[in-house]
């Protein structure tokens, strides 16, 4: 079998910006992650152009690997400590067992699913902070610090 080589792509490096990781883009939920991947997207174009690789699953130990993680997910579930890493390699264990190309597309789906949803976890855990640290500063007995987090509670839309 004969792998494509990507093409190295002729766009300025900087032709893609990063969305600004301040606590107003998180404070945006699925558009602000949903654009990062979109933003994220178009850098790998840039810098690959387009890919068109073999799929490489449902090999020989695909299977079995599939099984190992629904497992590990089912009794870290049962025992209170299912993390994302635990769901998101399930998920992804379920993808690479797949042959069928629809099924496969649909497993991926969920993969990224999975990934869009503990981005959006992780940004609700910044975002409580951010809040947190503004009410702390919002309520210090320096005025100047007191204004400051005023400042920043009205720039950032928190309160």
């Amino acid at each position: 079998m004969t792998r494509t080589r990507a093409r190295k792509s002729t766009a300025p490096e900087n032709a893609t910006r990063k969305p600004d990781p301040t606590a107003a883009t998180l404070l945006s939920g699925l558009g602000a992650v949903l654009g990062a991947v979109h933003c994220e997207r178009r850098e790998q174009d840039a810098k690959f152009a387009e890919q068109n690789h073999p799929d490489g699953t449902a090999d020989a130990d695909s299977i079995e690997r599939a099984i190992r993680a629904r497992e590990t997910c089912e009794q870290a579930a049962r025992l209170g400590t299912l993390t994302w890493a635990d769901i998101l390699q399930e998920e992804v264990a379920e993808a690479l067992a797949e042959d069928d190309p629809a099924a496969l597309r649909a497993e991926l789906v969920q993969v990224a699913a999975v990934a869009v949803a503990w981005i959006e976890a992780i940004d609700r855990r910044t975002v409580r902070r951010v809040e947190a640290a503004l009410t702390h500063l919002r309520a210090h007995p320096d005025p100047r610090i007191a204004a400051f987090g005023e400042r920043m509670t009205a720039k950032w839309g928190t309160r």
